[in-house]
């Protein structure tokens, strides 16, 4: 299923409504005169009927760059070129910032001076030695000096080298921190390059449902600021979950070739889980919570019957009933509150549910999204 498809189907559960508002309001009214001469109240009731639902993930995160770096000097000193603005591109390898080195090619200068005066008091000292005149010592203070200006001397290259900057990946300067003609230290950090052509959006995932992801899955993002929807995948996936929360860390991909997409922004990833087929979808309202769990009235005879029930997934205003209804049952769905087992009620059929609601607005959402712009908000 593409991550648009999936958005469809999970918004859907965003906005069903049917003809059973107000479940859960006092009872509607006492009829003085039932069928057996018995008072009897007034309920209003909807019959059930099957329903495919898809169960969703939702988790919140925030959009971030799949990659980012620091530009910093690997070299102390004035900056006397920076090709650096902040909101302008830089290709990874170009070069960005370049230091000052005139001190240090006089330094090389004067030491190269110093090595051949050295080199030549080495071989005036060594004919002194060979004649007796002149100690072994001095001779070895003069070749330890030579290798310590030779060990300078390349260190002052390989400096050199590092005084010319370059970026070490593509994507845009988001901040600088100095100008030219400024002096930098070693290792201070210039400017900040991040690549937003891949967002990464990172959320956990309980426990419970990290067995129905996996590596490259199509999902949804929502960017909240916009309400725009776009599709990604599932691109990598945390082998080792918090303990404190018992959540996995998952990382989803999202494509932002045109830089339309900020990082930084929350964004509501959608996961598709399953897909029930042929389930029994009730109205939350519907449902009354005792000491022995969750209970809806049923009529059977013109009276209602408390029935125990095994809930399941839910979305919004509907929820999945795993046990305790059948299709073809009348629900009560408003007036429910204050009867009691076995009480005689009147009941003012709504219609069925909840298959048609689902598939209308299941169907309204498609549209809405296959008519969508990439910058244009789908409303939730």
């Amino acid at each position: 299923m593409s991550g648009k498809m999936a958005l469809a189907l999970v918004l859907v559960c965003s906005g069903l409504a049917v003809g059973c508002r107000g479940a859960g309001k006092e009872a509607l009214a006492v009829v003085p005169d039932g069928e057996n001469g018995t008072p009897s109240t007034m309920v209003e009731t909807v019959t059930l009927t099957t329903a495919g639902f898809r169960d969703f993930l939702e988790l919140n995160g925030v959009t971030e760059p799949i990659r980012s770096a620091n530009i910093s000097a690997q070299m102390g000193g004035r900056i006397v070129t920076m090709n650096l603005v902040e909101g302008q591109p830089v290709t990874e390898g170009q070069e960005v910032l370049v230091i000052n080195t005139r001190p240090m090619a006089a330094s090389i200068d004067r030491m190269e001076i110093e090595l051949e005066q050295l080199e030549s008091d080495i071989e005036r000292t060594q004919r002194l030695v060979d004649r007796g005149l002149a100690t072994s010592a001095t001779l070895e203070q003069l070749n330890t000096r030579r290798a310590a200006t030779d060990a300078a001397i390349d260190e002052i290259r390989i400096n050199l080298r590092e005084a010319r900057t370059r970026a070490p990946i593509s994507g845009t300067v988001t901040e600088t921190h100095f100008e030219t003609g400024e002096f930098v230290g070693p290792g201070t950090p210039v400017a900040r390059v991040v690549d937003i052509g891949t967002l990464i959006v990172q959320v956990g995932v309980p426990e419970r449902d990290i067995i129905h992801i996996h590596q490259d899955m199509p999902v949804s993002v929502r960017i909240e600021a916009s309400g725009q929807v776009v599709e990604g995948r599932i691109q990598h996936i945390g082998l080792e979950g918090n303990t404190r929360n018992r959540r996995f860390p998952v990382k989803v991909e999202i494509d932002n070739p045109d830089d339309h997409l900020l990082a930084g922004m929350r964004a509501t990833v959608i996961i598709l889980k399953r897909t029930l087929d042929s389930v029994v979808v009730i109205p939350r309202d519907a449902i009354v919570q005792s000491t022995q769990g969750a209970e809806v009235y049923v009529v059977e005879e013109n009276q209602v019957r408390v029935r125990p029930v095994q809930l399941g997934q839910g979305c919004q205003r509907f929820v999945v009933v795993r046990s305790g209804l059948a299709a073809g049952e009348e629900l009560v769905v408003r007036g429910q509150r204050d009867l009691v087992n076995n009480e005689p009620v009147t009941s003012s059929n709504r219609g069925s549910c909840c298959q048609e609601q689902m598939e209308e607005y299941q169907q309204a959402r498609e549209d809405r999204l296959a008519t969508a712009t990439p910058t244009e908000p789908v409303l939730p």
